[in-house]
C-alpha cells in the first residue's frame, strides 16, 4: 500500500466523523437532514470506495458484509424501524467504514462497528424507559423503551457506535 492509499483510508472515516456534530444537530434540532447536506459525504467517499475496491485494497468478502448491511438497513427502513437520516449514515457507514485507517485490536472495522452498534442500541432502551417515566408517559414496556415525542434520535447511538469502533477498535 503505497501513502497516497494509506492517506486516502483515512478520508472516509474521517469524513463521517466530521459529518457527526452537523447531521446529529439537524436532527434533534429539525428531526431530519436536508438531502444535500450528504452531498459532500457521498461525492467524497463514494470515488474513494471505488478506488479501493478496484485496486483490492477492499477486498470481496467486505464489500459482500457492505452490501448485506445496506439491504439490511434497507429493509429495516422500509419496515419504519429506522427513518430518514439514521438510514442515510447507516448506509454510508456500511458502504465507507470498511478497513480501519489503523489496526484493530478485535478484528474487522465493520464487524466491530456493527457488534457496537447493537450495544447502543440495547443501552438506548432503558434509556428511553428512563426518560419515559420521568415524563409521566405509561404504556407497556416495549412502547416506554422505543417510543419519544418527536421520535427516537437514533443517531445518538449510531453516532456513539461510530466513535467508540473508530477510538477503541
Amino acid at each position: 500500500m503505497t501513502p497516497l492509499d494509506e492517506l486516502l483510508l483515512r478520508l472516509p472515516v474521517v469524513s463521517l466523523l466530521a459529518y457527526l456534530p452537523f447531521i446529529i444537530y439537524a436532527d434533534l434540532k429539525w428531526r431530519q437532514v436536508p438531502s444535500h447536506w450528504w452531498l459532500p459525504l457521498w461525492g467524497l467517499n463514494l470515488p474513494i470506495m471505488l478506488y479501493f475496491y478496484y485496486s483490492g485494497i477492499y477486498t470481496i468478502p467486505m464489500a459482500i458484509l457492505s452490501m448485506v448491511m445496506v439491504g439490511i438497513f434497507w429493509v429495516m427502513h422500509r419496515l419504519d424501524i429506522i427513518q430518514g437520516a439514521d438510514t442515510v449514515f447507516l448506509w454510508a457507514i456500511s458502504l465507507f467504514f470498511v478497513a480501519a485507517p489503523f489496526p484493530f485490536p478485535h478484528g474487522n472495522a465493520q464487524v466491530i462497528f456493527y457488534l457496537y452498534l447493537v450495544a447502543m442500541m440495547i443501552l438506548t432502551a432503558p434509556v428511553l424507559l428512563f426518560l419515559n417515566l420521568r415524563r409521566g408517559f405509561r404504556g407497556s414496556l416495549p412502547a416506554m423503551m422505543s417510543e419519544w415525542p418527536r421520535g427516537v434520535p437514533l443517531l445518538l447511538p449510531i453516532s456513539a457506535a461510530l466513535v467508540i469502533a473508530v477510538v477503541v477498535g
